[in-house]
């Protein structure tokens, strides 16, 4: 289970919360604070316990570098650039700090640079308003689930309907 930012809690640009999978499972995102680094430690050294949070820091080291830096292609690209507008939620990428701290942002405004393209936007956060280059940003996907609670049989269905 991780914090891990699936998608925007809400449209509401005042709001920097995420959906994420722990919401799923303890109805909250996780707060935990990180272990010590045992990525470089050779695992004859390690005792069991030590060995799985080895193998739990090498999958966040992947994340970080496979499924962040997919997204950070999709807002580098000329055809996402249409994409980095005001509103649209952003992980703030800070190699400095684990992953799980890595703070989320609403974009505020974009400042493009001297070929129109965006190249810098400023972000609020919960501690305030930054400037940040595009490539230091992940953008969430910006999907908008909705579901027919009242009508349960509007939803989509292979059954028959009877005539």
């Amino acid at each position: 289970m991780n914090s891990r930012p699936l998608l925007p809690m809400t449209e509401d640009p005042n709001d920097l919360a995420a959906l994420t999978p722990a919401h799923f499972l303890i109805g909250s995102s996780l707060q935990a604070l990180p272990g010590p680094d045992l990525h470089n430690v050779p695992p004859t050294r390690l005792e069991h316990y030590q060995q799985l949070q080895q193998h739990v820091q090498r999958f966040w080291v992947h994340w970080r570098k496979d499924y962040l830096q997919e997204l950070q292609q999709d807002t580098r690209g000329w055809k996402r650039n249409d994409e980095i507008i005001p509103g649209r939620m952003a992980i703030l990428v800070d190699e400095m700090q684990p992953t799980l701290r890595w703070p989320l942002a609403r974009i505020e405004s974009v400042i493009p640079g001297k070929d129109q393209l965006a190249r810098v936007v400023l972000l609020r956060t919960a501690r305030g308003t930054i400037t940040r280059p595009i490539a230091k940003i992940c953008l969430l996907p910006n999907t908008v689930v909705t579901t027919n609670c009242e009508n349960p049989s509007a939803s989509t269905s292979n059954e028959q309907q009877p005539a």
